[in-house]
């Protein structure tokens, strides 16, 4: 039995050293293998980029509707006042540029004056992208009103 594990033993100095570790060939298989999957995660990246430009325009216009919204809010409380020349009332407002330079126009429309007072008037404003057709973002309020003129 002795010299049966002299032998593995003999055998064990006597094995060349060159197996230890990684070869050229593995190295540059791997290499191969992760370019492999790099590449086929690539759409998926690019879909969520434009999803992340898409989710952020969408804010943008969001953001735009809501602060025509309080705008609306805060104008006077006379219908007279509140659509009628330099009131908020039915107007296309100046066209407003995001931080990443992508244009807005908001589209403001508000309904008839109420034919009873205090009443109220509904507004709505809508947002789209400039050269695209379609709102990305719509919203509604009402105003109270207190009086005609």
């Amino acid at each position: 039995m002795s010299r049966h594990n002299d032998v593995i033993r003999d055998d064990a100095a006597v094995r060349p050293s060159s197996d230890d570790g990684l070869g050229l060939i593995e190295i540059v298989v791997c290499i191969f293998l992760i370019g492999i999957l790099a590449i086929s995660f690539l759409p998926l990246f690019a879909q969520g980029m434009q999803l992340a430009v898409r989710n952020a325009t969408i804010a943008s216009a969001t953001q735009i509707a809501n602060e025509q919204l309080e705008i609306a809010r805060g104008t006077a409380t006379s219908c007279a006042a509140f659509t009628g020349t330099g009131g908020y009332g039915p107007s296309t407002p100046p066209v407003m540029t995001d931080a990443r330079g992508t244009n807005y126009q908001a589209t403001r429309t508000v309904s008839t004056c109420p034919a009873t007072y205090p009443g109220i008037v509904q507004v709505t404003v809508s947002v789209a992208k400039v050269g695209v057709a379609g709102a990305l973002s719509s919203a509604t309020t009402y105003v109270r009103l207190t009086a005609a003129s």
